[in-house]
């Protein structure tokens, strides 16, 4: 005696794999796919036909002797979670982990297109489903879990009806859809608004204790006298936003109220940066171009009333007015003039390539050479006593009277020195080795007071502490000793730098930007951009001068 079981069809082959593999052998005549009598002890046609409604895997699982009386199996019903068939009284777990069904037509199934009335390799028709994603508010099964539309979410206070996100008539006020429960501009109704501060917690409004400053709700994202906190005050002008005391967008903070520092002529830039009377224009002050058409300009120094450069590649010593005028050549045919420094009667210089240091009058009369026979002298710096330079070839520093007497080599350094500095009490200076050194100023006690800097280049002085700038970073230290800091940093190639008593500045030569901030490193401020290989920088009380060497000019700014 056999059976014939239906005919199998693709979505019949998944749910075959899933559910296991039939054991038994099977016979093939045409289409048709036949079950061979199981004989003993199965030997009615009663218990063929129950094995025929047996879940794969537990048949295959099960002893012969008790195959039949697997199926009286009291399991779970119709869309009830399972792990195995053995979970389901109807002995058919979906791939979905749900209880499956017989069904004569897909009206039997759970609506939506995921369900389907289908026949199954040698079960019969079944219920199927095909999740097609996780549970949406669209009127489906998404999930295949016998339920439309369960654990769907929609916007805002909107609700899952009949597989559309609505607006329960008790969320409606006016146009807008609300919860009632927290709402803050409607809480417990429409237009119950709730204090300043005050949140809505199941329809009613209340004070959360971080919100009470002194007894009273307060709303700390936008209270300026507390914001972000109690008691946190911001400057009268500036309001509170977000928890933090801030200016709009192209504004800043300056003294007190929000200025617009692309055109205030105070704040130029940035905080305290003055035009001096100038008009500020996109954040910058008007430049002054003192003078053009030079070869390569280089180091810089200002006095009261005039501006000093060196021209290596033209050879010369020149001078201009801080206005830009009457400017002169002090000295011509210099061998490659590097350093430049100024005193009150006197501005002096090194011959680079001819190892000279040299000296004259500040309108280039009675010029003179203070020292000749060095290697290579290159940056300078003097003090109300005494010169000091460096040999870049030797890599040696020295000092000689003002007027030349006394020369002595003061300290054999490692790798040069890029900058030199000096106060009353040491001479400072940078290596390209990457240490920042101190020294006396008559050579002893050379010690390092920064290590391992990169590429360290400007060096500069105030009463308590010095100035450097290396690696992308300008930099601060005390004097007595400590830990250095990072006033500036992603600087693009930071060189030159000076000081005086409110400020910083310094070139960004690969930028091509003059740059200052605060003594702190608050307020950074570009205080001219585009500029054709800016070298070295000097400031007197009013402004700052620079040198470009790629175009050729001396400039100057309101500092």
């Amino acid at each position: 005696m056999q059976r014939k079981m239906q005919r199998m069809l693709p979505r019949d082959a998944i749910l075959l794999g899933l559910l296991g593999l039939f054991t038994l052998p099977l016979l093939h005549c045409g289409d048709d796919v036949i079950i061979p009598d199981a004989g003993p002890p199965v030997a009615t046609d009663a218990a063929v036909a129950a094995m025929q409604d047996l879940a794969i895997t537990d048949l295959a699982a099960a002893p012969s002797d008790r195959r039949v009386d697997l199926y009286n199996f009291d399991g779970g019903p119709f869309l009830s979670e399972c792990a195995k068939s053995g979970d389901c009284n109807s002995q058919l777990c979906l791939p979905t982990g749900r209880c499956s069904k017989r069904c004569a037509a897909a009206a039997e199934c759970p609506p939506g297109p995921e369900w389907t009335c289908e026949a199954a390799l040698g079960i019969g028709d079944i219920c199927l489903c095909a999740p097609s994603g996780p549970e949406v508010c669209d009127g489906q099964d998404n999930d295949c879990d016998g339920t439309i539309d369960d654990g769907a979410s929609c916007d805002g206070a909107r609700a899952c009806q009949s597989g559309k996100c609505v607006c329960p008539l008790d969320h409606l006020c006016g146009n807008e859809c609300v919860d009632p429960l927290t709402a803050s501009a409607h809480c417990g109704g429409c237009g119950k608004k709730c204090g300043p501060g005050q949140v809505c917690t199941a329809g009613a409004c209340g004070c959360p204790a971080k919100n009470l400053c002194g007894g009273s709700c307060t709303d700390l994202a936008s209270d300026g006298n507390n914001c972000g906190g109690c008691g946190m005050k911001c400057p009268q002008g500036v309001p509170c936003a977000g928890g933090a005391c801030k200016c709009a967008v192209g504004q800043a903070a300056c003294g007190g109220a929000c200025i617009d520092v692309a055109s205030d002529g105070k704040n130029c830039g940035g905080c305290g940066h003055s035009c001096a009377g100038g008009a500020c224009g996109g954040g910058f002050c008007p430049l002054v171009k003192l003078a053009d058409g030079l070869g390569s300009p280089n180091r810089i120094a200002v006095d009261g009333g005039s501006v000093y450069w060196t021209n290596y590649a033209a050879g010369t010593v020149m001078r201009t007015s801080t206005g830009g005028v009457n400017t002169k050549t002090i000295a011509m045919g210099q061998s490659f003039p590097f350093g430049i420094a100024v005193d009150a009667t006197s501005v002096y210089w090194t011959g680079s390539f001819d190892g000279t240091v040299r000296k004259a009058a500040l309108d280039g009369a009675n010029a003179i050479t203070l020292v000749a026979g060095q290697s290579g002298p290159r940056a300078l710096t003097v003090d109300a006593s005494s010169v000091y330079w460096t040999s870049f070839n030797d890599d040696t520093l020295h000092k000689a009277a003002l007027d030349g007497k006394n020369a002595t080599t003061l300290v054999a350094m490692e790798g040069g020195a890029q900058f030199l500095a000096v106060d009353g009490s040491g001479i400072y200076w940078t290596t390209p080795g990457g240490s920042v050194m101190r020294a006396g100023l008559d050579g002893t006690n050379a010690k390092a007071l920064a290590v391992m800097q990169t590429a360290p280049t400007g060096i500069a002085l105030d009463g308590t502490h010095l100035y450097w700038t290396a690696g992308g970073k300008v930099m601060k230290l005390a004097k007595a000793g400590g830990n250095a800091v990072t006033l500036a940093s992603a600087q693009n190639g930071p060189g030159s730098i000076t000081v005086d008593g409110a400020a910083v500045y310094w070139v960004n030569p690969g930028g091509g930007t003059v740059m200052k901030a605060g003594l702190d490193g608050a307020n950074l401020t570009v205080l001219a951009a585009a500029q054709g290989g800016p070298r070295a920088l000097a400031v007197d009380g009013t402004s700052v001068y620079w040198t470009n060497q790629g175009s050729g000019s001396v400039m100057k700014v309101a500092k």
